[in-house]
């Protein structure tokens, strides 16, 4: 892994580089980029998880998340705009508010489905842990009162609730 550190730090003109998060297959880094400014390294020997990140976070077009900056599949590398999220969700109490605060998010992000998996489809996964969310994230105090962690009965009700509360521009496909 210090090789691909070594690797990303001289390609993309990487200064600063702090450890946020270290396993033996995958690591994420902030860092500052000469080129791009404030910014996060991830690397990942699972090349289909960093993948599959760097096509939604493209898709999405840096809309309500960051921007990928580059991103090189065969060295396990994915570089993105450093960005430090407002108010964290899981900090309000009403099921209710974290419910429509999300889902008028999701309606400015979304965009027509083409071939494949829909936004409900990836939110499922998500919150059934299909999509190897980190463990930090399967702790119960991170989904807040109510929790909609991996297993719990909240995962499948979220998704019906983001249909209901969204509209037609939630259907799936």
């Amino acid at each position: 892994m210090e090789n691909q550190i070594k690797g990303a730090a001289e390609r993309w003109g990487l200064n600063r580089c702090e450890e946020i998060y270290l396993h033996p297959t995958k690591a994420v880094l902030s860092a500052e980029s000469e080129r791009f400014g404030p910014v996060i390294l991830k690397i990942d020997r699972n090349i289909s998880r960093l993948k599959s990140e760097h096509r939604m976070l493209t898709g999405l077009s840096g809309r309500h998340s960051c921007r990928v900056y580059a991103y090189d599949e065969n060295a396990g590398l994915l570089l993105e705009e450093r960005i430090f999220p407002g108010t964290v969700l899981r900090r309000e109490a009403s099921l209710e508010t974290r419910i429509k605060i999300f889902s008028r998010i999701f309606r400015e992000i979304h965009m027509p489905a083409g071939e494949g998996e829909t936004y409900l489809d990836w939110l499922g996964g998500f919150f059934t842990g299909d999509l190897g969310m980190s463990y930090q994230y399967k702790q119960p105090e991170f989904w807040g009162p109510g929790g909609f962690g991996p297993g719990s009965q909240g995962a499948g009700n979220l998704c019906g609730s983001v249909r209901e509360i969204s509209g037609p521009g939630a259907s799936p496909r």
